[in-house]
C-alpha cells in the first residue's frame, strides 16, 4: 500500500482480501498484471442519467401520499421520467432521469424544463411551489457491469469481490446495497463455518452469483427495452420473461395494490421475481393491457 504520491509504502500481510471498492474496482487490472485472465464480463448501457434536488416542503402542504413519480415508457416513446420523495423534516427529494443519452441538465432552467416534459404535469407544478435548498447533482455513470470472478479457473486464494466491485445496477433499481448486504450474509455464514482452504473464493463467489441473478435479472430487463442500449442480448425465454414483466410493471401496478406492494417486494428483494409470474398477475396484465392507453392513465 502506498500513499497516491507514491511516498510511505508499507506491506499488509492478510489471510483473506476483500474488494470493496465499488464500481471503479482495480482488481480485474491487479489480477492481470499478476498474470492471471480477466474474469468475464457483461456491460448493458441504457445510457441514462440523473439530477437530483432538495427542496423544502411548502408552508401548510397536505397530501396524503409520500411519493409521487412516473416511470418511464419506452414502448410509447416516453423516455423521462421524475419523481417527488417526501422525506423527513418537511423536505423533498426530488429525481429526475432520462434514458438513450436524454439526460436531464444541472441548470436551473434546463431542470425544471425537462421535468415539465416528463407525463405527470403535478411533479413541475408543485416543484415550482416548493424553495430549492441544495444544488441539483447530475450522474451519470449508470451502466450494469456484472464482473463473472465465479467463472475464473485461476486466482489468487482468499482474494475476493463484493458490492459494485463484482456487479454494479443502473441506480434506478436500488437494489446495489441489498446485493451488497445479501453477499455479506454469505460472507458471514462461510467464516463462521470454519478456517479459510483452498477453493475458498472461488465458492463464495459461485454462492453469491444466485443472488446477484435476481438484480441482475430485472436490471437489465428494464434496461433492455430502451433502443439505444448497448449490451449483449438475453436469449428467447428471458426476453419472454422480461417483456411480460415490464407490461405488468407498467399497466397493472399503477392500478392494482396487491401487484403493486409484490414488485415492491422483488424490487427490494424480499420475494423473487417468480412471484410476479403468478397466474393472477398474468391474467391481470392481459386485462389490463386490453384497455385503451387513454384510460390506463
Amino acid at each position: 500500500i502506498e500513499d497516491k504520491n507514491g511516498a510511505n509504502r508499507r506491506h499488509i500481510q492478510a489471510d483473506l482480501v476483500v474488494d470493496c471498492s465499488g464500481r471503479e474496482s482495480k482488481l480485474t487490472d491487479w489480477l492481470t498484471s499478476l498474470g492471471y485472465m480477466a474474469p468475464p464480463e457483461e456491460v448493458i448501457d441504457a445510457h441514462v442519467g440523473y439530477a437530483t434536488r432538495w427542496y423544502k416542503e411548502p408552508p401548510n402542504f397536505k397530501a396524503d401520499w409520500l411519493m409521487m413519480g412516473t416511470f418511464p415508457r419506452p414502448d410509447q416513446g416516453i423516455k423521462r421520467a421524475a419523481a417527488i420523495l417526501r422525506v423527513e423534516d418537511g423536505q423533498w427529494s426530488v429525481i429526475a432521469n432520462g434514458a438513450d443519452r436524454d439526460y436531464p441538465p444541472t441548470d436551473e432552467a434546463g431542470f425544471l424544463e425537462f421535468i415539465k416534459g416528463v407525463p405527470t404535469p403535478e411533479i413541475a407544478e408543485l416543484i415550482q411551489q416548493a424553495e430549492p435548498i441544495t444544488p441539483i447533482y447530475g450522474y451519470r455513470a449508470t451502466e450494469n457491469r456484472l464482473r463473472h470472478y465465479e467463472k475464473m479457473t485461476a486466482r489468487p486464494e482468499n482474494v475476493i469481490a463484493m458490492g459494485d466491485a463484482v456487479c454494479n445496477f443502473n441506480p434506478a433499481y436500488g437494489q446495489g446495497m441489498s446485493v451488497a448486504g445479501i453477499e455479506a450474509g454469505v460472507l458471514n455464514e462461510m467464516l463462521k463455518q470454519g478456517e479459510l482452504t483452498p477453493g475458498f473464493a472461488g465458492k463464495f463467489h459461485r454462492r453469491i452469483y444466485s443472488s446477484i441473478g435476481d438484480a441482475w435479472l430485472l436490471a437489465t430487463g428494464g434496461d433492455l427495452v430502451y433502443p439505444d442500449t448497448t449490451g449483449p442480448r438475453p436469449g428467447m425465454a428471458a426476453r419472454i420473461v422480461q417483456k411480460y414483466m415490464n407490461r405488468m410493471i407498467t399497466v397493472v401496478t399503477p392500478h392494482d395494490t396487491q401487484a403493486a406492494t409484490t414488485f415492491l417486494r422483488v424490487m427490494q428483494m424480499n420475494t423473487r421475481p417468480v412471484a410476479l409470474l403468478s397466474p393472477v398477475f398474468m391474467f391481470k396484465t392481459l386485462r389490463y393491457s386490453l384497455v385503451k392507453p387513454a384510460q390506463q392513465m
